[in-house]
This record gives structure tokens, sequence and C-alpha cells, in this order.
């Protein structure tokens, strides 16, 4: 991962992407986001109030893309 100006802070390890209905994201996820969600229905909550305030339209059935990684311990390139 870089920062806004290309800086390198973090590097990641993808260890799971799966593509669901927005109504079947699964508690593991919401807690896996580890954004203050406790379970699924408080991650739809929050998410589709925050997307519909964006304009954004939101139903069950959008899909989403899940993504699941681990943080790595900073790798330094030489520069």
């Amino acid at each position: 991962m870089v920062d806004n100006d290309g800086v390198h802070v973090g590097t990641l390890r993808v260890t799971r992407v799966e593509i669901v209905r927005f109504a079947d994201v699964p508690d593991e996820f919401a807690l896996a986001e580890a954004e203050g969600d406790l379970n699924a229905a408080d991650f739809r909550a929050s998410h589709l109030a925050y997307w519909t305030g964006v304009g954004e339209t939101i139903d069950d059935d959008t899909m989403v893309v899940t993504i699941y990684f681990d943080l790595l311990p900073e790798i330094v390139r030489p520069a």
C-alpha cells in the first residue's frame, strides 16, 4: 500500500476474495472489517446509510466484493 504521496505504508497479503449479494455479507466479514459493526446486520445498515448518502443505489441484490487480507510486517524497499 502507498499513501497519497506514493510512499510505501504497508504490505498486504490477500487471503480471500468473494463476490456476494449485499444481503449475504456474512458476520465474519463485518467483524473482520473492524469498522465497529458487530454483525452483518450492522454492516448492512451502516454501509447502506453511507452509500445512499453519497448517491449510490443499493439493495439486497447489489453485488459487493469482500476482500480478506493480512497486514504483513513492513517491507522496506531500497530507494
